[in-house]
């Protein structure tokens, strides 16, 4: 009997362990198929956010693409100056697409559009040499807290030669610090570069701006709580990087790819020959006419501003400099002008050296040129006249046509649709008063329409006479071929916005891509709150 009852206890014993051990089991079990679904879960939310992430890059990446049409004008230029773009044909889930010239903040209206970088005064593209060196000083002066100090040293730090100019420095300065440096003696590569230059601070260069982020954040709007020292106003000041660019131009192809007329070639005869069948007998002869004698202006009664003698000196010794170069490598030239043929045309001796040169394609209209023609003196007049209509309807053609450059594109003109007031008066010429005319003239929310399609417009709506208009145009445009922005890509039902600054150099027959930096996922949603119902197909 007690064998029995002891043989049941060790049984129940082992039924209670075995029942332990499948429970035990069934919790192991549990907990793998519970932490299973759990890294399941894991993955696929982290799968669903890459793939949002991905397509809202890819949103972003396609306002990129839409831009280049806009800039080849293969889709409509104010695309995005209306805001935000639906693009719900193209993705599921739907999304929405825009292009800001800056990342937007809450106390600033949003800036939709391409950022066109001839908005800002191209400081590679200023002039250096010694006979240039006072026009390119006070340009840089228009900047606000520039000193003369700094804008000579910013110009020594890009000419070539060792020699300081009146309030500059050369290596004799850098090389005296610690640690020692030397110039670049060239053109800026980057714009933080300019904080190498004596001077330059980077409070001066980036404003409030501390970081490059371009955005206002908490420590750059609380005064003098923490660093940056602030106005505390709610809107960043970005300092002169908001008014400075290392490239902006503009390309002198035609619409068709070929390249424009160069109305400063050296053959006269090849010139004529070129502009007679687009633009007739009596401006071929107009221009070549003018390329050997110059041309007067009955409508400038201004006198024109003379050089002083050592401005004079320093030019005539860098006229012969670039002439003694031309002649050094005028093969391909001279090859052009056995092609042309003989040296007359219409009875003009055209000479082997034209004497003077176009700097605005506005010397086209109204000028006068008197000069020897089979024998006998002729006063031509040119076939467009000096008035707002005429240039309003025809210098936009001619600019797509004609080219004053010798080079493949035209640097460091400021665009006046664009430009803000402080750019404005770094053109020569231009007055404090009129860049505030300029900009409040200028096309509402950078939209280009057929009024600001050349620059004429300064002249139609009254804000300038054409003489003037003519004296101000070697320096200014309606619209350049470098562009950038920052692309902004996001879903219908998600917070997150993907970004990528971009700058695209459109001036030759390809794009170039000059900056492409994908930003980390943004929090705007005042975007969607003003985003179009326009779908793209």
């Amino acid at each position: 009997m007690k064998r029995s009852t002891s043989v049941s206890v060790a049984s129940g014993q082992r039924i209670g362990v075995v029942l332990v051990l499948v429970l035990v089991i069934i919790a192991a079990l549990s907990f793998a198929v519970y932490s299973f679904s759990q890294h399941t879960l894991l993955e696929y939310t982290a799968t669903r956010s890459a793939l949002d992430h991905e397509q809202r890059r890819q949103m972003a990446l396609s306002a990129i693409e839409l831009s280049e049409a806009v800039v080849r004008g293969s889709a409509d230029r104010n695309l995005f100056e209306r805001g935000p773009v639906h693009i719900g044909e193209l993705f599921d889930p739907s999304g929405s697409v825009a292009i800001v010239r800056t990342l937007p903040m809450e106390t600033e209206p949003v800036q939709y559009g391409l950022r066109d970088e001839s908005s800002k005064l191209n400081l590679n593209a200023l002039a250096v040499e010694l006979s240039e060196r006072k026009r390119s000083r006070q340009r840089l002066l228009a900047l606000p807290q520039m000193t003369v100090q700094i804008a000579d040293a910013l110009l020594d730090w890009m000419d070539s030669d060792d020699r300081p100019s009146e309030f500059g420095a050369e290596s004799s300065y850098y090389t005296s610090l610690r640690p020692p440096y030397r110039p670049r003696q060239d053109r800026f590569a980057d714009l933080h570069e300019l904080l190498l230059v004596r001077g330059v601070t980077g409070q001066l260069l980036f404003g409030e701006d501390t970081n490059g982020n371009g955005r206002l954040d908490p420590n750059e709007d609380d005064g003098s709580a923490s660093l940056p020292d602030d106005n505390a106003n709610g809107v960043l000041d970005r300092g002169w990087s908001e008014s400075l660019t290392l490239v902006s131009r503009e390309g002198v192809l035609r619409p068709d790819g070929e390249l424009q007329i160069r109305l400063n070639q050296p053959n006269l005869a090849l010139l004529y020959d070129e502009l007679l069948p687009g633009f007739g007998k009596d401006m071929a002869l107009y221009v070549v006419a003018m390329r050997m004698r110059g041309a007067r202006f009955p409508d400038d009664v201004s006198p024109p501003q003379t050089p002083d003698e050592e401005e004079r000196r320093l030019k005539r010794i860098e006229t012969a400099r670039r002439r003694l170069q031309e002649q050094l490598g005028t093969g391909q030239q001279q090859h052009r002008m056995r092609r042309a043929g003989d040296r007359i045309r219409e009875g003009l001796r055209l000479s082997s050296r034209p004497a003077y040169r176009i700097t605005s394609l506005l010397e086209l209209f109204g000028g006068q040129v008197r000069i020897t023609i089979n024998g006998e003196d002729q006063l031509l007049k040119s076939p467009w006249s000096a008035d707002p209509g005429t240039l309003r309807r025809l210098l936009p053609s001619a600019s797509e046509l004609l080219t004053t450059s010798e080079r493949t594109a035209i640097e460091g003109r400021i665009n006046i649709n664009q430009a803000t007031e402080t750019v404005l008066q770094t053109i020569p010429g231009l007055t404090p008063g009129l860049a505030r005319s300029i900009r409040q003239q200028q096309p509402k929310g950078n939209r280009r329409g057929q009024d600001h399609e050349s620059i004429s417009w300064l002249s139609t709506r009254g804000l300038v006479p054409v003489s003037h208009l003519r004296r101000l145009a070697p320096w200014i445009t309606a619209g350049g071929d470098v562009q950038g922005g920052i692309a902004l890509g996001w879903l219908e039902d998600s917070k997150p916005v993907a970004g990528i600054d971009f700058l695209m150099d459109h001036s030759g027959s390809r794009r170039h891509v000059l900056r492409y930096r994908d930003l980390s996922a943004l929090n705007l949603p005042e975007l969607r709150r003003n985003t179009s119902k326009t779908a793209m197909k």
